[in-house]
């Protein structure tokens, strides 16, 4: 009898957590079949280009009040204390150690999957995963990206809020703000830089090139000697950012953002004023 269960990884700041984290979620555990998604948020990175990012309990809370309803969703702090840059595979050791008999999978944005191939420790870490990713529009070659957390005039896909067990969604879609703090510019690791889960919004387009964008970086790896087992979760990307929705929190002008985020993280950040403009 086999009792390997099937785990999945959900990284990020989650600053804050928001309904495009749910639906990757919700869709991989269903597509791939999961027992269990482990949401897993960063500490305080030791990188200043998060800003006014919120603090560790403010959100661990809206975490813990978005997964509520979802028995199948878990909350892990094993990168919360870390005296040093935490990695992918410092999150996965730790994690295997947890639970022994697991089959393990990475959920994770296109952007970030597009990073992998300068991931410290890829050699040790990207074989013991099945990496889920989950898909975004691609700008077109002639555009460039706005810088993050400028606005295009595109507005955000609504997603409607999600029940146990189904989630719909709808509408074009900027980066899933679910990328990893492992990409390093130094190949030997000796002077690591932590990557933002800040995402960019890319103008809208309607050609889908993730299945190209993900072929690539299964041949870049292969160049590396590195064999990756992927699948490209199969939804529309979401037009929500966690960046998206600081902005329009620090805009000086009452927005709602019900459309973006849990009622429950909703209500959460106006009891504690978070991501308000500063005076």
């Amino acid at each position: 009898m086999n009792c390997m269960q099937r785990r999945a990884i959900l990284g990020g700041t989650f600053n804050p957590p928001h309904l495009g984290h749910l639906a990757a979620a919700a869709v991989a555990l269903d597509q791939a079949a999961l027992h269990q998604v482990i949401w897993v948020p960063a500490g305080q990175p030791p990188h200043r280009t998060i800003e006014r990012l919120t603090t560790l309990p403010h959100r661990l809370e809206m975490i813990r009040l978005a997964i509520a309803p979802y028995p199948a969703f878990s909350l892990s702090t094993v990168d919360c204390d870390r005296a040093s840059p935490s990695y992918a595979v410092h999150t996965l050791l730790d994690l295997q150690r947890q639970y022994p008999a697991s089959h393990w999978y990475w959920i994770i944005g296109l952007d970030a999957f597009q990073t992998l191939p300068r991931w410290y420790r890829r050699l040790e870490l990207i074989p013991q995963c099945t990496w889920l990713v989950a898909p975004r529009p691609i700008h077109p070659i002639q555009s460039k990206p706005t810088q993050p957390g400028q606005l295009t005039h595109s507005q955000p896909g609504q997603l409607t809020h999600p029940q146990p067990g189904q989630l719909t969604h709808s509408g074009q879609a900027d980066s899933l703000n679910l990328a990893s703090r492992d990409l390093q510019n130094n190949p030997e690791g000796s002077n690591p830089t932590v990557v933002s889960t800040q995402a960019v919004v890319y103008p809208p387009v309607f050609e889908n090139s993730s299945p190209v964008c993900c072929q690539q970086v299964v041949q870049q790896l292969a160049s590396q000697q590195i064999e990756i087992q992927w699948q490209l979760l199969d939804m529309p990307p979401l037009n929500i950012s966690s960046s998206l929705i600081r902005q329009q929190l620090g805009d000086r002008r009452s927005i709602s953002i019900s459309t973006l985020v849990p009622a429950a993280v909703d209500a959460y950040i106006r009891q504690h004023q978070l991501y308000e403009p500063v005076s």
